[in-house]
């Protein structure tokens, strides 16, 4: 694997561990979603937004089952 390639799969996890902090953090999905679309916007801008937010709300759905 290429350094280039390694690194952005690198910035990727960064992104997961930062998004999941913010699911774990919100009480509601819209506020998780805002909260992680300004962390994409401002750091991860190279990230597509639609599959953030599929993965985000992929996150929700998985964190808070396990709550009801």
């Amino acid at each position: 694997m290429g350094k280039v390639k390694s690194w952005m799969m690198d910035l990727e996890e960064q992104f997961y561990d930062k998004a999941a902090e913010i699911v774990k953090d919100s009480e509601v999905i819209s506020e998780a979603l805002s909260r992680i679309e300004k962390l994409r916007v401002k750091e991860y801008n190279w990230m597509d937004a639609d599959d953030v937010a599929g993965m985000a709300e992929d996150f929700w759905s998985d964190y808070w089952s396990k709550y009801v």
